[in-house]
């Protein structure tokens, strides 16, 4: 049986997404996403590389991934897997549990990576069933009880310690996702962190999990998913995002999103069926 994608949004949630992949054996790079996702597999285990560690997931499971956090995946049997995630702008999900969300509130982040919870995998799944088949404020309603209650029991872990931001590297990371568009160099990159080539590429790559390339394509493919929600064409993204033609998209784009721009702008509020 063919490997299946689906994507669900809603103009009344232009901060949710919901994506279930079936019949699927593909592995992803290590990648991050400019929303909070929550995942959770219907069928198979995978293995769930984040925060410097490798994990083993089961249907048992919720994964909680912060927005810009790199992370990596892969099923561990040839079966492959199939997996329900669900994706949430930092901004939302800090408004609905700070008074008035304004805007320089601190983004609220999970402390965990992984739940486990049957009882709690079974609701996440049901739910966002129930997300794509509802509307209106009722809909709204369903996904702030979903996320209060996984947040609920997130906090109970202890707070993570804080590792100290380099300026240097947080620099150089700030100047890269304002020109990810152009042709970068690692002397120009290296100029604006005030570090050497060497020393810079070496100290990115321990602070972010990536290199400052990889760094730029993930930059390059965020900005594209917005615009393909946005049913811009194809190859207008593909200029606007930086690359030479729509064939160097779709290579990238499959790397990071595991489907092709096409697929993916196909998405349509319709129901989600998960059978």
């Amino acid at each position: 049986m063919p490997a299946t994608q689906q994507f669900y949004r809603s103009a009344e949630l232009p901060w949710l997404e919901i994506r279930h992949s079936a019949n699927s054996a593909s592995c992803f790079d290590p990648h991050t996403h400019s929303t909070h996702s929550i995942g959770c597999l219907l069928e198979g285990q995978s293995y769930f590389h984040y925060r410097d560690q490798k994990r083993t997931c089961s249907t048992q499971q919720l994964c909680l991934i912060n927005a810009d956090e790199v992370h990596a995946c892969r099923p561990d049997t040839e079966q492959g897997w199939r997996y329900l995630m669900l994706y949430i702008e930092p901004q939302w999900l800090t408004g609905l549990f700070n008074e008035g969300a304004e805007p320089g509130n601190q983004p609220l982040r999970f402390k965990q990576p992984q739940l486990t919870s049957p009882s709690l995998s079974q609701q996440f799944i049901q739910n966002c069933i129930q997300l794509t088949q509802l509307g209106g404020l009722i809909q709204q309603e369903q996904l702030a009880t979903l996320l209060s209650t996984l947040c609920q029991q997130d906090s109970r872990a202890p707070d993570r310690p804080q590792t100290l931001h380099r300026p240097a590297l947080q620099r150089t990371a700030e100047y890269i996702r304002a020109h990810y568009q152009q042709s970068l160099s690692l002397t120009e990159l290296a100029h604006i962190s005030g570090l050497s080539p060497s020393h810079l590429q070496r100290s990115f790559r321990q602070h972010f999990g990536v290199s400052p390339a990889h760094f730029q394509h993930q930059c390059r493919i965020n900005d594209a998913c917005q615009r393909l929600r946005q049913q811009q064409p194809i190859s207008e993204v593909a200029a606007a995002t930086g690359y030479a033609d729509q064939s160097h998209l779709y290579r990238w784009f499959r790397r990071f999103i595991d489907t092709t721009p096409r697929q993916y702008s196909k998405a349509r509020p319709l129901s989600l069926k998960l059978t």
